[in-house]
C-alpha cells in the first residue's frame, strides 16, 4: 500500500505507451522506467521545453524508487537550475512537476530520434548525459 504522502512520477497514457514501445527495442531493452525517465528528462531539458501533462495522468514510478537512485539528484539539479533557487527542493510536487514536464518533451524527442537514428542513438545519449553532467553537476 502506498504511503499517503508518497509522490510518483506521472505519465500521460499515450506517453506511457511510447515508453513501453521503446523498452522492447535496443538500446532501451535493458533499461527500466527510471532510466528512461532520466534520459527523457535530459533530452527535454536540453531542448529547453516543458510540456504540461494532461489532467488525466497516472503515477508510474514510485517516490521510493526515485529516492533510491541517482535520478533523484538529477531531478533536484534540474529543478534548482530551472528556478534559480534551492527553495524548490522543499516543495516536492513543484520539482517533480518540472521534471515530469521536461521528461514529457524529452520522450517525444527521444522517440523521434530513435526512429531516425536507431543505431547511433545510444552514443548520442551518452554524450548528452556527459555534457549535462559537466555543465550542471560537476562544477
Amino acid at each position: 500500500m502506498a504511503k499517503v504522502n508518497e509522490r510518483r512520477i506521472n505519465y500521460n497514457e499515450d506517453d506511457y505507451e511510447t515508453l513501453k514501445r521503446l523498452m522492447v527495442e535496443e538500446p532501451f531493452r535493458s533499461l527500466n522506467l527510471i532510466d528512461i525517465f532520466a534520459i527523457s528528462l535530459i533530452y527535454g531539458k536540453k531542448a529547453g521545453i516543458r510540456t504540461p501533462l494532461d489532467k488525466k495522468k497516472t503515477g508510474r514510478i514510485r517516490q521510493t524508487t526515485i529516492e533510491n537512485s541517482n535520478v533523484h539528484y538529477l531531478m533536484m539539479a534540474v529543478a534548482v537550475e530551472e528556478t534559480g533557487s534551492f527553495e524548490v527542493l522543499a516543495k516536492r510536487n513543484d520539482y517533480f512537476k518540472i521534471c515530469e514536464e521536461y521528461a514529457k518533451t524529452g520522450l517525444s524527442l527521444l522517440e523521434e530520434d530513435f526512429i531516425e537514428n536507431p543505431k547511433g542513438l545510444l552514443d548520442d545519449l551518452e554524450l548528452e548525459a556527459l555534457k549535462y553532467f559537466d555543465k550542471f553537476i560537476k562544477q
